[in-house]
């Protein structure tokens, strides 16, 4: 009997993750998808309009495609595949494509990746970059300009109460 296997692939500029929500590392078309990163998703509908075929995925906070989100946006975009597959046959169909638009936590351990389709994007014209007022770069990431170093503060923390940490040197 067929166990249905969903493979998530995010690609950047730079980087490819690949994992799946199956209880093993699954291995199809010479790609490795890792068990184990708790990733489960909201339903796929094809509901008339553009605008309302967003997917969200669950995934725990820890997990390396949420934290390219927890300081700032990353500087290129990330695109999300999603294919199914039946164990243990393993021949993986697409079945949703989109890039990432944002990230928000649920609580302390569950975070929501919110993915826009492939034709909402093509849809709306427009820039994909990222403007602010001051500067369309996060804080000291790649393009930005201003140094850490200048900013870096050296201090032991005095106090720790839940989240805040009391640094004097900081202050």
């Amino acid at each position: 009997m067929a166990t249905r296997v969903e493979l998530y692939r995010f690609t950047s500029e730079f980087n490819t993750w690949r994992y799946t929500s199956a209880d093993r590392d699954i291995e199809t078309e010479s790609e490795l998808f890792e068990a184990g990163h708790g990733l489960s998703r909201g339903r796929i509908a094809s509901m008339g309009s553009i605008h309302k075929s967003d997917v969200e995925i669950q995934a725990p906070r820890d997990n390396p495609i949420v934290g390219l989100f927890t300081t700032s946006r990353p500087e290129s975009m990330i695109t999300t595949t999603i294919f199914k597959a039946d164990w243990p046959d393993l021949v993986p169909k697409m079945i949703w494509k989109g890039r990432i638009v944002g990230v928000s936590f649920k609580s302390d351990t569950k975070a929501v990746i919110t993915n826009e389709s492939v034709f909402t994007s093509l849809g709306r014209p427009g820039l994909r970059a990222m403007y602010q007022l001051i500067c369309r770069h996060g804080l000291y990431r790649p393009g930005c300009g201003v140094n850490p170093d200048h900013f870096r503060v050296a201090g032991d923390v005095a106090a720790v109460d839940g989240a805040v940490l009391t640094v004097p040197a900081a202050s």
